[in-house]
């Protein structure tokens, strides 16, 4: 485990982060999950989940496209609004992590244009506005695309 990953996983206070399982998404969204990635069922989305006790909190990751570079995914409960700070400092410190211990050098994510919160989060960390995305969500919504590079 390198030292950046060592500032991640472990206590948080009240909060705990450890490694993404696909169970921690089902007791987000209480719906099976899949986490293979197209590659084949040996390749696994990275991740991490941040749990308060025995309630989840949050899980978060990429999906890996091809080389250096990966599709982000979050998912939340209500108990984010609870600590946004540590919520974003864990990110920024998991998207070093996978830029620096990873390889990955590109990060991209869509955000829905009605998820306003989101879209300032996503600014937050970094990422960068680079598209619109007509009829991208699951139901034809709109959503945004953005990009995060590392040079």
């Amino acid at each position: 485990m390198s030292s950046t990953e060592r500032r991640i996983l472990g206590r948080w206070g009240k909060y705990t982060v450890r490694r993404f399982c696909r169970n921690h998404a089902a007791m987000i969204e209480q719906r099976t999950f899949d986490v293979k990635s197209p590659r084949g069922p040996q390749e696994r989305y990275t991740g991490i989940s941040i749990f308060k006790g025995h309630q989840i909190v949050a899980c978060m990751g990429v999906r890996p496209l091809w080389g250096g570079v990966g599709e982000g995914w979050v998912l939340t409960s209500p108990m984010v609004n609870e600590c946004p700070k540590l919520f974003t400092s864990i990110t920024l410190r998991g998207l070093e992590w996978l830029h620096r211990n990873q390889g990955y050098h590109r990060i991209g994510a869509h955000v829905s244009v009605n998820f306003t919160a989101a879209i300032s989060w996503a600014k937050a960390l970094g990422f960068e506005i680079e598209g619109y995305a007509p009829g991208y969500g699951p139901g034809g919504e709109d959503f945004i695309h953005f990009g995060r590079v590392w040079k």
